[in-house]
C-alpha cells in the first residue's frame, strides 16, 4: 500500500490514506514514535494497512526529521528544569511545556479528525516506548483539551501504550539495573551502538519479578544486527537522545519534578472513565519494558483492591516471545496486536 507524507501543524505525518476495502468505516492507527527512532522504524507496518482495512499515520515528534525542531528557549526551559539545583520555577515551567507539547499532538489529531474526514470510534492512539507519556498525558488532560467539542473524542476508540518503559511513568528503576548508558567501561564513542543493541535484543527473563538486565539471548539476533546501513539511517535519529538532548532532557525533567508520576496517577484514576488504555508490550524486551509493565499491573491492581478510587478500564495485552522491536521484526503479528478490539494473549 502506497502512503504520502505531509505536514500538519509542527509535525511531520506520514499516512497511508483511505483502505480500499471500507472507505467509509476503518480503523485508523496513529502512532507517536519513541526515544532515538522515529516512524521510520515502524514503516513495515504499512505494507499490511489496506488487508486489515486500516489507515496508518505515523507521527514525527518535533525535534525529530521533517518536525518542528524546539527553538533555543525550549531547549534552555528543559535544561534549567533537568539541572541539579532546579527551582519549583523550573517545575512549574516543564509542567507548562508538556501540557503545551500534549496540546500540539491533540491539534494534530483535531485538524486530522476534519480534514479527513476520519470515521467515529476509528482511532487507536498509540505512544511507542517513552511517547507513552504523551498518550497518559492527553487522557490525564483530556477533559481541557476537549471541552464541550466532541470532534475528537467521539473519534478515540482506544489509547495504546505500546513497548513502554518504566521511564515513561516516572518509576525508579531497581538499585540493581543496567544500561550500556552509563555504562563507563564502554568508550563514548561505541555507547550509542551498544545501547541499541541492548534495546533491541531478545531476553528471557526468570519471571515478572525478576529480570535479565544485560545479556540478549543469543537467537533471535537483536533487531538493529539485522538492519542495513540504509535502514538504520532511515529510521534513526540521534540528536534529541544525547546527553543534552530534548528527549534525555524531558525524561530528567520530567521525573525528577514528579510530573511524569502526576500524569500516570491522573491518567489511571480519572474523574470519569471513557476511553479504554491498553499497554501492549514484548515479553522478551529489554527488561525496562517489563519492569515497567510489573509497576504498572501491580499499582493498578492495588487500587482496584483498595477501591477507594476510579480506576479506568486498562487493559493488557503481553505478546510472547517479542522483543521491543516487534513491528520491525514481525510487522504483520504487532499490526494484528495494535487493531485487535479485544487484547488476545494468543497472538
Amino acid at each position: 500500500m502506497s502512503s504520502y507524507n505531509k505536514t500538519v501543524g509542527p509535525f511531520s505525518i506520514r499516512d497511508t490514506g483511505v483502505p480500499s476495502q471500507s472507505p467509509e468505516k476503518y480503523a485508523t492507527l496513529v502512532i507517536l514514535h519513541g526515544h532515538t527512532w522515529h516512524g521510520g522504524i515502524f514503516s513495515r507496518l504499512l505494507p499490511f494497512a489496506d488487508a486489515y482495512n486500516a489507515r496508518i499515520i505515523l507521527i514525527n515528534r518535533r525535534d525529530y526529521p521533517g518536525s518542528t525542531p524546539f527553538d533555543a528557549q525550549e531547549h534552555a526551559l528543559l535544561a534549567s528544569a533537568a539541572a541539579p539545583d532546579a527551582t519549583a520555577n523550573d517545575a512549574e515551567n516543564v509542567r507548562e511545556f508538556f501540557k503545551e507539547s500534549t496540546k500540539e499532538v491533540y491539534d494534530c489529531l483535531y485538524e486530522l479528525c476534519k480534514s479527513e474526514n476520519l470515521p467515529d470510534h476509528s482511532i487507536i492512539l498509540v505512544g511507542a516506548s517513552e511517547s507513552a507519556a504523551y498518550t497518559l498525558s492527553l487522557l490525564a488532560n483530556g477533559r481541557a483539551f476537549f471541552g464541550t467539542d466532541e470532534t475528537l473524542l467521539r473519534r478515540i476508540r482506544r489509547i495504546v501504550a505500546y513497548n513502554p518503559t518504566f521511564r515513561a511513568f516516572g518509576y525508579t528503576p531497581p538499585a540493581d539495573s543496567y544500561s550500556p548508558s552509563t555504562d563507563r567501561s564502554i568508550p563514548v564513542e561505541a555507547v550509542t551502538e551498544h545501547v541499541q543493541q541492548w534495546i533491541s535484543g531478545y531476553y528471557h527473563h526468570e519471571s515478572s519479578s525478576t529480570f535479565e538486565f544485560r545479556n540478549a539471548a543469543s537467537e533471535p539476533l537483536p533487531t538493529v544486527s539485522t538492519m542495513s546501513p540504509d535502514e538504520i539511517s532511515a529510521s534513526l535519529h540521534e540528536p534529541p537522545s544525547a546527553p543534552a538532548g530534548s528527549d534525555t532532557l524531558f525524561l530528567e525533567a520530567a521525573t525528577k519534578t514528579g510530573l511524569l508520576a502526576a500524569i500516570r496517577d491522573y491518567a489511571f484514576h480519572p474523574p470519569r472513565c471513557t476511553i479504554e488504555l491498553r499497554f501492549i508490550w514484548g515479553d522478551c524486551a529489554y527488561w525496562e519494558v517489563p519492569f515497567g509493565m510489573a509497576a504498572v499491573q501491580a499499582e493498578v491492581a492495588a487500587s482496584l483492591k483498595a477501591g477507594t478510587r476510579r480506576v479506568r478500564n486498562i487493559t493488557y495485552a503481553p505478546i510472547r516471545g517479542a522483543n521491543a522491536f516487534m513491528h520491525w521484526d514481525e510487522p504483520e503479528r504487532c499490526l494484528r496486536a495494535l487493531l485487535a478490539d479485544s487484547p488476545d494473549r494468543s497472538l
